[in-house]
């Protein structure tokens, strides 16, 4: 889709349980290589959160793309047909609000 070469395609699958946790990690995977441009593949329901960390957590000079998977199961044009895409929903919903209101402040200087 975006003709990157099969190998220059990274899997970076550390453990974690914290989105920015894992960016920051990314981060750093990505300073020791000298990298300066990434695409970042996520949850389809997950792309606007990381998006946000991510303007957080690299600075202008980097060229980010975020990108939510199309192999994702949740379906954000029908997410309230389902009783498990309605939770996906609300709990992301809260997070992204959570992050916007711990993150964008911090982003203004």
């Amino acid at each position: 889709g975006f003709g990157v070469p099969d190998e220059n395609i990274v899997r970076i699958e550390e453990a974690s349980s914290e989105s920015m946790e894992e960016l920051l990690g990314i981060h750093q995977f990505a300073m020791d290589r000298g990298w300066r441009r990434l695409i970042v593949v996520t949850s389809n329901y997950h792309s606007r959160r990381s998006l946000l960390i991510t303007d957080y957590v690299f600075d202008l000079e980097w060229q980010i793309a975020v990108i939510g998977s199309r192999y994702s199961e949740f379906r954000p044009n029908a997410w309230w047909q389902e009783v498990r895409h309605v939770r996906t929903f609300l709990i992301e919903f809260q997070k992204l609000i959570a992050y916007e209101l711990y993150l964008r402040p911090r982003m203004m200087f």
